[in-house]
């Protein structure tokens, strides 16, 4: 956990050297403005908490489903080695037209 704590920290003192900065150079009323009605309209924090839970979700989904599928096509493909390895039926034994 020390390791996010740090991580915390120091995005913390990034944004604070930001607006340091953009206060010196006179220019933080230039910033833009976002308000909203209520904090239910507001972004998430993270991204992949927000809108983009949607999409991960649906990633997962592909991923399991083309799992399914690989572990499919490897059986298909190995019963048609067995079935192309195996002796052909004999044609003689078939009644001639």
């Amino acid at each position: 956990m020390a390791t996010a704590d740090g991580r915390l920290q120091k995005e913390v003192g990034d944004l604070l050297l930001l607006f340091a900065y953009l206060d010196e150079q006179k220019v933080l009323d230039k910033l833009p403005q976002y308000v909203v009605a209520s904090p239910d309209s507001m972004p998430s924090l993270r991204l992949y908490e927000g809108d983009l839970s949607v999409f991960m979700a649906l990633l997962h989904n592909m991923n399991s489903r083309i799992s399914e599928f690989g572990s499919t096509f490897a059986a298909i493909t190995s019963v048609i080695h067995t079935l192309q390895s195996s002796s052909p039926p004999e044609l003689s034994r078939l009644p001639q037209l």
